[in-house]
């Protein structure tokens, strides 16, 4: 996954203020990149049935889902693309 590619998907957001902005959009500005929200919705868990059920990208935190919970749902997860750079170049 890159960022670009990432940006290019559609999204769901969680947020229990509706906010339909964050620090994801934050760090994809820095790249030169904009993601399009279809969707923001109050809990991780909605998120993930919506993800589930569409080809939307959903931001959980890895805290929110057990070992191997994903896989077995259909869905796939992965690290957030410029944080995998970050890491690399540390």
């Amino acid at each position: 996954m890159t960022p670009e590619r990432y940006a290019a998907c559609g999204h769901v957001v969680t947020s229990r203020r509706g906010a339909s902005t964050g620090p994801v959009d934050d760090a994809l500005h820095e790249l030169g990149l904009r993601r399009e929200i279809v969707a923001i919705v109050p809990g991780f868990v909605d998120a993930l049935n919506i993800a589930r059920r569409s080809d939307l990208i959903a931001l959980v935190p890895r805290s929110s889902i057990r070992d191997g919970d994903v896989t077995s749902q259909g869905l796939e997860g992965f690290d957030l693309p410029w944080q995998r750079r970050n890491l690399r170049s540390a």
